[in-house]
């Protein structure tokens, strides 16, 4: 993986957003995220508190949403060439061992566990309640973790999605604006990968050290 501090990834920013523009005719909108070329966001990636899937697909988006509103979004496809960023409404926060969806359903175990870890681990996140409801999804590095860690971890995903949230409301923060920021390649890196059967981690720089 390479990550340049001067062009670093978008993936997981969390951005206040302002629509730019709604396209009836793609089903899409151009969204304004304080970003050099605006986002693009897909009706299918729209998620309104008030409308359950089927009544959110029975609407065309001109009746979901409006120039000028603004709306929390988060980036899963970086810019590329002419195109801006991807983005969804749909926000999923990762941690160590978990996946936290606030808006999603259900439960979900990573299919690179062996299927005996898998069982164990289904039976453990069922047994997990996100405070606000939401979905979960276990993370491959979760192999041999125990359900304490796993609430841990749940518990700093929930803090993460309130603070954003938070700042989100705060009548400072006006639309475009940066709400969170993902970690940088280093952290991810340790975060994701760091396993049992790492040894050690070699770094040239002192700051990430």
């Amino acid at each position: 993986y390479l990550e340049r501090a001067t062009r670093r990834s978008l993936l997981g920013n969390v951005y206040l957003g302002r629509v730019d523009n709604v396209l009836p005719g793609m089903e899409a909108a151009f969204i304004d995220a304080g970003l050099p070329k605006n986002c693009f966001l897909y009706v299918d990636e729209i998620v309104l508190p008030e409308l359950d899937d089927r009544e959110r697909r029975k609407k065309k988006i001109e009746q979901l949403i409006k120039n000028g509103q603004s709306l929390l979004v988060q980036v899963v496809k970086d810019p590329m060439g002419t195109k801006g960023a991807r983005v969804t409404m749909d926000v999923s926060l990762a941690g160590r061992f978990l996946v936290y969806s606030p808006d999603g359903k259900g439960y979900g175990v990573s299919k690179r566990l062996p299927d005996g870890e898998r069982d164990r681990l289904r039976d453990l996140v069922k047994q997990l309640e996100p405070k606000g409801g939401g979905g979960l999804i276990v993370r491959t590095a979760a192999r041999g973790a125990q359900r304490e860690e796993l609430e841990r971890d749940l518990q700093l995903l929930e803090q993460q999605w309130a603070a954003i949230q938070a700042a989100a409301k705060r009548k400072t923060v006006r639309a475009p604006a940066l709400i969170h920021e993902e970690v940088d390649l280093a952290l991810e890196m340790v975060r994701d990968d760091l396993r049992v059967e790492v040894d050690e981690v070699i770094t040239d720089d002192a700051a990430t050290y």
